[in-house]
């Protein structure tokens, strides 16, 4: 849809209603976040959030949390982007009003924070607590690591209260704040990379172990279209294969007997994970008992395959893992077999 002809592409009451939403000042924290991706707050029946993205002249993305139904584009939507258009005019007229008014806000915070005092700060985040559900889970989130307690515990609380805290009143989390939520899961994930590189292997992989264990169970709720929670998930298991190669001998044990557990867990067949674990096993192989559990894991899972339709993929790519480890270890006269 080109930006300056949106108009044409609206039905006539959407875009009168959008009109009248934003001539009445019902858009709120108009903001561009980041080049050509837009957000916003419209007052309706509810405070609703609404983004929107733009390459150059034409908006390519749109996306708002109310529950109209009724056709691709509702009213709240169009309010904001008739105040896209007015921020825009803005912008050419007055090029550093935006940005001076971001700092003057900024300053105003500093200044606020300098002066109030901490039981006024308390009392402040308490009462906005009972106000917005999704902001406890967000702080719980971001200040896990105070919790005391069990390392599992403290870090399946923040996975969490991540998706929690990102989550619509109809249990999913929409497109805008997928792209947020995967920015908060990369910084646990590289949180678990500086306590690895800092020598704390048995957190790191705690913290991976969780991140593993937990997203393929929430997954289903977000839009992931862009493929980047899949890709936390990815981080995740290079930062295994790089303890696989460090870890002290109880420690990779510790790992083979977990990643052969997880392995026949049917929640991980859907996105692949499966594959993950089973580049991941061979490498963590110290002993002929851990080989043989590995044979008859592939033996056993080939055997569940053949008997599933269209099972040809599957069913090669378990061979190939069995050659790729014979291979490895020079056990020829088995690869010819």
């Amino acid at each position: 849809m080109i930006f300056n002809d949106f108009e044409k592409n609206i039905d006539q009451k959407i875009k009168k209603r959008g009109y009248s939403y934003f001539q009445n000042g019902r858009v709120n924290s108009i903001e561009e976040v980041e080049t050509g991706l837009w957000e916003a707050e419209v007052e309706g029946t509810e405070v609703y959030n609404v983004s929107i993205r733009t390459d150059k002249f034409e908006i390519k993305y749109w996306g708002c949390d109310c529950p109209y139904d009724m056709g691709p584009v509702c009213k709240h939507i169009v309010a904001v982007i008739y105040a896209m258009a007015k921020e825009m005019e803005i912008e050419k007229k007055q090029p550093d009003e935006k940005h001076n008014t971001k700092n003057s806000n900024k300053k105003k915070i500093e200044i606020i924070l300098k002066k109030v005092s901490k039981e006024e700060l308390q009392n402040f985040i308490l009462e906005q607590f009972k106000n917005d559900r999704s902001l406890i889970n967000s702080f719980i989130a971001y200040f896990a690591d105070l919790i005391d307690g069990d390392p599992d515990e403290k870090y399946r609380t923040i996975i969490y209260n991540l998706f929690k805290s990102y989550t619509d009143r109809y249990g999913f989390i929409d497109h805008r704040k997928t792209q947020r939520l995967v920015d908060s899961l990369s910084e646990l994930s590289s949180k678990a990379d500086q306590i690895y590189t800092r020598g704390n292997i048995p957190e790191s992989m705690v913290i991976c172990k969780i991140m593993i264990e937990e997203i393929p169970l929430l997954i289903n709720n977000a839009d992931d279209g862009d493929g980047g929670i899949s890709s936390v998930l990815e981080d995740a298991f290079d930062i295994l294969s790089r303890i696989a190669d460090k870890a002290p001998p109880l420690l990779k044990d510790e790992l083979f007997q977990y990643c052969t557990d997880e392995y026949q867990k049917e929640k991980y067949d859907q996105y692949d994970i499966d594959d993950r674990f089973l580049d991941l096993i061979p490498e963590l192989i110290t002993t002929d008992e851990q080989e043989k559990i590995f044979f008859e894991l592939i033996d056993k899972q080939i055997e569940i395959e053949m008997k599933k339709d269209y099972s040809d993929y599957s069913t090669v790519r378990l061979i190939c893992a069995k050659l790729e480890y014979l291979k490895k270890n020079n056990l020829d006269s088995e690869v010819n077999k």
